[in-house]
């Protein structure tokens, strides 16, 4: 009879048990071993062109009152909003389907980097739903026309792009094999790309081993300055060299293969420590510039002395805090001139979103330092 209750016993433990395990089993399916295939069951929104298009999500009257609920924002502007160039892609962005390998139309593209050459716009994008290439656009500067769409390999965060004029080629934050990776196109590969070859080919590949993620770089007097964000503590900014080459100082410094294989470790000059939550940082003039966001939230903008040599980036140390609309991805400069891009537009964020802006914002440093405060 005791044989009978403890079995009945075992019996009724047996039931939340084998729930438990089957829960867990689909758990570690979905965000374990089967994470990298779930996509495929993602329903992106029908796409409306078989080709990359530049529209605006917004009207000029949404544009402006996004932007007019930050007044040193507003008068900052380095043109008309309306002749703000509106970031390619986000309706509907021709790239590949990482899964199947064929060219498709991507519809939930997400902007991250921006860079300028000349009269050359680089912007950067990844698919949010992760079913889909990243992508880097080439626009003119002057007009806003599309000049081409750049399938890179996988999917790639590429929260940060620097161009380098010496050597005439886009460097690109991105992920190998899990760790992070810096890598660089040349200039001509970008503007005679063809998406029926395939994914491009890179330049360069630099795994960055010392560094925990590639997260935003920003090239200044023939050094890259590789940025780590963390929503849960302080960031972290490291300095690394190139040769006359344009190759990064520290190791094989031998140019990448057919293969494509990471022959190159970078050796880290200097690490720096930075506020929380920083999306973007650049140098323009005596400035450095460091952008913050996180979410849906109002980002910011800080404005520093500039110093390659700064040990910290601290909140107190800010000669200016300025506030933004929410989701502020990276920042770059050209001279007088501050470019931004905002990943507000893309098509899951902007339902949530306190302000959506799908123009790269160019603004002015002068004016930045002249209209806003001290301190919020």
């Amino acid at each position: 009879m005791k044989q009978l209750k403890d079995t009945g016993k075992w019996y009724r433990l047996a039931i939340p048990i084998g729930l438990i395990v089957i829960i867990l089993g689909v758990f570690l399916g979905y965000y374990g071993y089967g994470y990298p295939t779930q996509s495929s069951f993602v329903k992106e929104a029908k796409p409306t062109t078989s080709k990359t298009t530049v529209q605006p999500i917004l009207s000029q009257n949404e544009l402006d009152d996004a932007i007019d609920q930050y007044e040193p924002l507003q008068k900052s502007l380095a043109m008309d909003s309306k002749n703000l160039p509106v970031i390619p892609g986000i309706q509907n962005t021709q790239t590949i389907n990482t899964h199947s390998k064929k060219v498709e139309i991507c519809t939930s593209m997400t902007p991250q980097g921006v860079a300028t050459y000349g009269d050359y716009l680089f912007t950067s994008s990844y698919d949010h739903d992760l079913i889909h290439n990243s992508v880097i656009y080439v626009q003119s500067l002057k007009t806003g026309k599309l000049i081409n769409t750049i399938v890179l390999q996988g999917q790639p965060h590429v929260g940060g792009i620097a161009f380098d004029p010496k050597n005439e080629q886009l460097w690109v934050c991105g992920t190998k094999d899990s760790g992070p990776e810096l890598f660089s196109i040349k200039l001509n590969r970008l503007l005679n790309y063809k998406i029926s070859d395939g994914p491009i080919s890179y330049n360069q590949r630099t795994a960055l081993g010392t560094v925990h993620r590639a997260s935003f770089v920003n090239y200044t007097d023939n050094s890259l300055f590789v940025g780590f964000f963390n929503p849960g503590g302080e960031g972290q900014v490291s300095r690394l060299d190139l040769n006359n080459a344009g190759e990064i100082v520290g190791g094989n410094t031998n140019l990448l293969g057919a293969d494509n294989s990471v022959d190159l470790f970078a050796r880290v000059l200097q690490q720096q420590q930075t506020i929380q939550k920083a999306q973007g940082l650049t140098f323009s003039g005596d400035y450095a510039l460091l952008s913050q966001s996180y979410g849906a939230n109002t980002s910011f903008l800080y404005i520093f002395k500039k110093n390659l040599n700064q040990k910290v980036f601290r909140q107190q140390d800010a000669l200016k805090i300025i506030p933004m609309p929410s989701h502020l991805e990276q920042i770059s400069s050209d001279g007088n001139k501050i470019y931004m891009t905002f990943e507000s537009s893309n098509r899951t964020y902007r339902k949530t979103s306190k302000q959506v802006v799908d123009r790269v914002v160019i603004t002015t440093l002068d004016q930045l330092l002249k209209n806003a405060p001290r301190r919020i």
